[in-house]
Parts: C-alpha cells; sequence; structure tokens
C-alpha cells in the first residue's frame, strides 16, 4: 500500500513539471545582440543626443524663421512675414530669458558659467531686439504703422537710445510723428558738422519710406478728441449707448497713448532732457483727455439712472486727478449728488 502511494505522488509531481514546461513561452537568448552605446551608463538613464543646431528652440531656429521671414517680405507677403517674425522674436526672447536665468545660478559659484551664459543671454537679447525692430519695419509696410509704436518702444527699452538699433527706432519715431525732438545725446551729437560721417551713414537706413501719423491712425491725439466731438453728438441725439460706445474707444486710446508717451519719458530719463520732459508732457495732456472721457462715460450712465456703473468711473477719475484739481472736484460732486458720501467737498 506504502509503494503504491510513493508511485502515485511520484507520478503526480512528474505530470505536474511537464505541465510547467509546456505552458512555459520559448525564450530565445542572444548574446551576440548588440546594445547601443549611448544608452548604456552607470545610472541606468537613458542619454539621449544633444539639441541639434537645426532645431527651432536654437539660435539656428530663431534665424531660420527670421530668413524665412525676410524671405516674405521680399515677396511682399507681409501677413506671413508678421508671422514667422513673431515666431523668431518669441524663440530669441525665450532663449535670452533662459540664460539669463541659468547665469543667475553660478554667479559667485563658476564665473566661467556665469559668463558664458551671460553672453549668450546677450547676444539672443540683440536678436530678439532686432527681430522686433524689423516686425515694426514690416507692420508699416503693411499698411499698419500704428502697430509699429510699442514695438519701437520695446527696441528702445532694451537697447537704450545710445546704441545704433536704439537710434534707428526714435527716428521712426520722430518720422511717425510720436515725437518731434531730434535725438541728441552725448554720442550722437546735434550737429552734423560734429559727426558728418555718422550722420551721413545713418540717414538712408533711416529716413527712407517713414510714415506720417494722419488723423486715421489707431494712435492720434487728434482722433481720440474726434471720437469725444462725435460722443457729444450722439449725446444731443439722445443716443446714449452710441455715445458710451465712442466715448469708451477714446478713453482706450488715450490710456494707450499716456502708457506709450511715459515708457518713452523713461527710457531718456537722465539722457535726454527735453525728449524726457516732452514725452511727460505728453502722457500729461493724453491722461488728462482720458480722464475727461471717462467721466463723461460716468455722466451718461448717472443720465440713464445707473449709478452702480457711474461710480467706478468717477471713483478712477479721482484716483488720477486727485480731489484738489477741477475734474476730481466735479468727480466727487457726484458722488455726493448720488449719495455715495455724505460729506461734502469744500
Amino acid at each position: 500500500m506504502f509503494r503504491f502511494k510513493s508511485l502515485f505522488l511520484f507520478s503526480k509531481s512528474l505530470f505536474s513539471l511537464l505541465l510547467i514546461l509546456v505552458l512555459t513561452p520559448k525564450i530565445n537568448v542572444n548574446a551576440q545582440t548588440p546594445i547601443p552605446e549611448e544608452n548604456i551608463n552607470n545610472s541606468g538613464v537613458t542619454i539621449v543626443r544633444p539639441l541639434s543646431q537645426d532645431n527651432l528652440f536654437s539660435m539656428a531656429g530663431g534665424e531660420r524663421l527670421h530668413t524665412e521671414a525676410t524671405t516674405a517680405i521680399s515677396a511682399q507677403n507681409y501677413s506671413l512675414a508678421i508671422e514667422k517674425l513673431q515666431e523668431s522674436r518669441q524663440v530669441f526672447n525665450q532663449l535670452s530669458n533662459f540664460h539669463l536665468q541659468l547665469a543667475n545660478q553660478f554667479q559667485g559659484v563658476n564665473n566661467n558659467i556665469y559668463n558664458a551664459r551671460r553672453r549668450s543671454a546677450l547676444d539672443a537679447g540683440q536678436k530678439r531686439d532686432e527681430v522686433t525692430y524689423l516686425l515694426a519695419v514690416t507692420h508699416e509696410e503693411a499698411g499698419e504703422a500704428p502697430l509699429a509704436l510699442p514695438l519701437l518702444i520695446q527696441v528702445l527699452e532694451s537697447q537704450l537710445p545710445t546704441s545704433d538699433l536704439g537710434k534707428q527706432a526714435y527716428q521712426r519715431l520722430l518720422a511717425f510723428g510720436f515725437t518731434n525732438i531730434p535725438l541728441s545725446t552725448p554720442e550722437t551729437p546735434e550737429t552734423p558738422e560734429t559727426n558728418p560721417e555718422e550722420n551721413n551713414s545713418e540717414t538712408p537706413e533711416t529716413l527712407v519710406n517713414q510714415p506720417i501719423a494722419s488723423e486715421n491712425d489707431i494712435f492720434s491725439f487728434t482722433v481720440g478728441q474726434n471720437l469725444m466731438i462725435q460722443a457729444q453728438e450722439k449725446i444731443d441725439q439722445q443716443d446714449y449707448e452710441g455715445a458710451i460706445a465712442k466715448l469708451q474707444e477714446a478713453r482706450q486710446m488715450f490710456q494707450q497713448l499716456s502708457s506709450l508717451h511715459l515708457r518713452l519719458a523713461d527710457v531718456f530719463q537722465g539722457i535726454n532732457p527735453d525728449i524726457y520732459a516732452d514725452q511727460r508732457k505728453r502722457a500729461f495732456e493724453t491722461g488728462q483727455k482720458r480722464d475727461e472721457s471717462t467721466y463723461q462715460m460716468a455722466l451718461i450712465h448717472r443720465q440713464q439712472n445707473q449709478a452702480p456703473l457711474a461710480i467706478p468711473l468717477l471713483i478712477q477719475v479721482i484716483g488720477s486727478q486727485s480731489p484738489s484739481g477741477d475734474l476730481g472736484r466735479q468727480a466727487y460732486q457726484q458722488l455726493y449728488d448720488l449719495g455715495f458720501v455724505d460729506t461734502p467737498y469744500r
């Protein structure tokens, strides 16, 4: 009985072993199969190839977009050129920022890496500004000259008016009518006799095909004033919705103009007092017109019994004008008449 039981257990074990061998998949082992060297390292981390020079996110990639834009400009395909320039500008700007961030991490730690990344950031920033300037010129060629204004000011903010590119950007603003004072810095004398070769060399490059400000521009003090006149006509016709629409356009235009003039003034602070003072004056004038259009909008809302819409506008006027100004006092009086405040202001 014991012998029979042992034979039975042996047969059962042998059957299980055969079953495992049948069900186990066949594994081919080939010791001669090569393993790529680029995937071998001590840490087990896959090693990838470095960025190729024609990669979009590189100086070469930004240059390629720049070249494609230049080709499109030659073919007068300005929409494509603007698209390529915007892409190129973005690439160079990101490269400049990333190199600068990396440089800051090594400041005081490794001067070689710090200086190398700073140079790379400077090179990418220079290309960004060159592309920005070309983008502004392309907008002008495409009949979109007002769109060039903020781009030219960006170039000046980055380059300063003492650089060649900064001088060219200011010359375009001068010809556009955004400023009327010729540039004069220690590096750029006013009198041609001081440095005639420099002045003559810049003339063909900066003064050809310059747009002149017109009353139809979207960035124009005159257009803003006309919008306010049109709003008054709408009010006389009791077309209050139309009046508010015109005043909103005027308010937005004066706000943008004031901001641009103020930014340009900051560029010339400590460099050219005449331009600085002139731009500050223009920023004040456009800001004044912005507040006047805001006040008119508030009066229309009050006329229509829409106090919740009028109150924030009146407070904006006081915040910009201060209560000591005539317009500020009028705005406070409106708040008093509406019952929003209960203390008279003398």
